[in-house]
């Protein structure tokens, strides 16, 4: 398994590579604005060295 990156940020870590589309749908909601106007520091991985981690 790929060690995951240093950041300050949140991770969002893919785990699970059999829908494109609904990870797709997870990243761009976790990237938009919300009401009031923040908007979340995270940082993704996308890398399947990291399918099934728990």
């Amino acid at each position: 398994m790929a060690t995951l990156p240093t950041t300050d940020d949140s991770l969002l870590v893919r785990t699970a590579f059999r829908d494109d589309d609904g990870w797709a749908a997870l990243r761009d909601a976790v990237a938009e604005e919300n009401a009031d106007g923040f908007r979340a520091y995270v940082t993704v991985v996308d890398d399947p060295d990291q399918a099934d981690a728990s």
